[in-house]
């Protein structure tokens, strides 16, 4: 995937001002700023975590520059039982439903 970052000269300074308080505190958010920081390309790796016995916890999504290893985005999804369900619900399915 061919990536390229442009930032519109007003919104800028706001990013840059992101990258430098929160992004390395935090490892995440850190946003490129320049065409040079995704000239390598930015990796996506999902992880999916287990526990000792191999039960699935959940998965995490990590997006991360390749020329600095450092994290534009961690996420992490798992299902979840609503309350006054037996099973978990599907988002994609409610989503349709809400939508029709």
């Amino acid at each position: 995937m061919d990536v390229r970052t442009r930032w519109n000269l007003a919104a800028l300074p706001f990013g840059w001002l992101i990258s430098s308080i929160f992004s390395r505190r935090l490892d995440q958010l850190n946003l490129p700023l320049r065409p040079s920081d995704v000239a390598d390309g930015i990796e996506s790796r999902i992880i999916v975590v287990r526990d000792k016995l191999g039960a699935r916890l959940g998965a995490a999504w990590l997006r991360t520059l390749c020329a600095t290893g450092r994290t534009i985005y961690s996420g992490w999804y798992d299902t979840v039982t609503m309350p006054g369900r037996l099973v978990p619900a599907s988002v994609s399915s409610s989503h349709y439903r809400m939508a029709a």
